[in-house]
């Protein structure tokens, strides 16, 4: 899993008692370049989620099966807004 954080990323993996790895790691905190990937984001069950473009984007350029997925976002909730 992945996670964008407005803080330093490796404050935050400190303050949770995380342990950072050179590869295979569970999870990633990310800081992103700018603010524009918290717009329309959007709180289910007490977590903040971004919207389904960027959540759409994110899957689109990830590795292993993040394209099919990125497919049936595609596919099941963003062309039925169109």
């Amino acid at each position: 899993g992945s996670a964008y954080v407005t803080g330093d990323p490796s404050e935050i993996a400190k303050k949770l008692e995380w342990k950072q790895v050179p590869s295979g790691a569970n999870f990633t905190l990310l800081r992103p370049y700018d603010d524009g990937v918290f717009y329309e984001a959007r709180e289910i069950g007490g977590d903040s989620v971004v919207s389904d473009v960027q959540l759409y984007l994110d899957l689109v350029g990830s590795k292993a099966r993040g394209e099919e997925a990125a497919t049936f976002l595609l596919e099941q909730r963003l062309r039925p807004r169109w």
